[in-house]
């Protein structure tokens, strides 16, 4: 029976797999990250089909079949599965062919969207939201994240003298009155003065904290209720342990804090470069524009 079942769940994940293939390009309209994973999911099955390969997913069915007691199948599992779902009579290597050279269109057509530049009327979107950002400890208002904020929404990043942390919490204080953001970013040191303005009741609204230090000024520091606070950490953060984030996700609300941990180290770089720390953004500004 345990046989059987990897079977079917092996099944489920090819189908999974082939979906994620053909619509995958249109799920990265809203998460653009996701095109890194899909791209290269595509093209391996557009490779698959018109090779005449066989996924290696299919023959792992099958030895759980046998192993279960049950037959497997012969060709590859589109042609098994997908096949008779498109086409009444068997997939032939010509339909193949057009079934590749259709996924290949669809995907076209989604990148050629994604990749467009924006019009006008699509940038007042990320434009509109203000993004105040506090930077971390060797960072400045050139840096790359703050670069990054400023390329997508209107934002702002106070220049601070981070060995002195009490002007620090003063100047993102008076940013808050003078900018009046919609969004408050801080990263490592900078969450660290995010948090301080949380705490201290000057600010209450959106709350984005970036591979967060804060817990090594404030070991007993807790997210104030009512407050929309999403953190990001890198598994593979080598300065500050996820382990930091995690304890302090603990301390919120569970439906107002969000911990989003990412395949990253402590710069975030990788987040920064493929678009998905600036989709958070526009996601948290979003949720918060709802309430």
């Amino acid at each position: 029976m345990l046989w059987g079942l990897a079977a079917d769940g092996v099944m489920l994940l090819h189908l999974g797999f082939v979906l994620f293939v053909v619509a995958g390009g249109f799920a990265a309209w809203r998460w653009r990250w996701l095109a890194w994973v899909h791209l290269p999911s595509a093209l391996w099955g557009a490779a698959i089909e018109l090779g005449g390969w066989l996924c290696p997913l299919t023959p792992l069915e099958n030895a759980l079949r046998r192993r279960a007691g049950e037959a497997g199948y012969l060709g590859d599992f589109v042609d098994h599965y997908v096949g008779p779902l498109l086409y009444p009579a068997d997939l032939t290597s010509s339909r193949q062919l057009a079934l590749a050279a259709l996924v290949l269109g669809i995907n076209a057509f989604a990148y050629a969207v994604y990749f467009r530049p924006r019009t006008e009327r699509e940038r007042p979107l990320a434009d509109s939201i203000r993004v105040q950002f506090a930077h971390g400890f060797e960072g400045s208002p050139q840096g790359v994240k703050a670069r990054l904020f400023a390329a997508h929404f209107t934002a702002c990043t106070p220049a601070m003298d981070t060995h002195d942390f009490e002007s620090c919490v003063a100047v993102h204080a008076e940013t808050l009155r003078s900018f009046g953001p919609d969004v408050l970013v801080g990263s490592s040191f900078g969450a660290g003065v995010v948090l301080a303005l949380l705490q201290r009741g000057l600010w209450r609204g959106p709350t984005l904290l970036l591979a967060q230090a804060a817990l090594r000024r404030m070991p007993d520091a807790r997210l104030p209720a009512g407050v929309p606070v999403w953190l990001v950490h890198g598994t593979r953060d080598a300065l500050i342990d996820p382990e930091e984030s995690r304890r302090l996700a603990r301390t919120g609300e569970a439906e107002r804090v969000r911990l989003i941990e990412v395949d990253d180290d402590h710069s975030l770089h990788a987040s920064s470069a493929n678009g998905r720390l600036t989709e958070l953004v526009l996601e948290l500004a979003a949720q918060a524009s709802e309430r």
